[in-house]
């Protein structure tokens, strides 16, 4: 119900806001699939529901590794378009975690629904908005660049420790700090 109603405002705001000259008219015909493709595709919902079986692990003393956690993500993503929650029974399962900690799906799936379906449309719309501007030409990536100052921030802590901040806040963590003596960074 909510999909025509978000392709139409869309289709209103994104020319006005990202191409106002109108030099793409065409783009604006792109957003209906495009949203229509997304619809389709694991939502940023369902990936953000998926966080609860690393959060199920750490909750029985069994934490996933990293590289666990992204092996886990990378094979219940594309399942997460059937079924979420039998997508968490059989991650769980994979993992070795007690298959009591789907009662915590369960007693949060209300929550778990309502979460998925409000990131779902948001999701869409960043999406369809950084698309549209990538065609009309309203989006420019700028890598980032290593700064200048990064020398002088590398010599005001060569153990690598950072100082501790002191429990009072003043200026007193400033005076004392080496990396004040530094130069700011060139600009290009």
């Amino acid at each position: 119900m909510a999909l025509p109603l978000l392709v139409a405002n869309l289709r209103q705001e994104l020319p006005v806001a990202l191409d106002p000259q109108q030099h793409h008219p065409e783009a604006v015909d792109e957003i209906v699939p495009l949203v229509s493709l997304g619809f389709a595709l694991p939502t940023l919902g369902q990936v953000a529901a998926l966080w609860f079986i690393p959060f199920a692990g750490w909750y029985v003393d069994q934490p996933l590794q990293p590289s666990e956690t992204a092996r886990m993500l990378l094979t219940a993503i594309p399942a997460a378009v059937l079924s979420l929650k039998a997508v968490m029974r059989q991650e769980l399962q994979t993992r070795g975690l007690s298959m009591d900690l789907l009662q915590l799906v369960y007693i949060n799936g209300e929550w778990l629904y309502r979460f998925e379906k409000v990131l779902a449309p948001e999701g869409l719309v960043v999406l369809a908005v950084l698309l549209y501007a990538r065609v009309v030409g309203a989006l420019r990536l700028n890598p980032l660049r290593p700064r200048r100052g990064g020398p002088c921030l590398f010599g005001a802590f060569p153990s690598g420790h950072l100082p501790q901040r002191p429990e009072t806040p003043g200026s007193a963590f400033r005076s004392r700090s080496p990396a004040i003596g530094c130069a700011p960074p060139a600009h290009p």
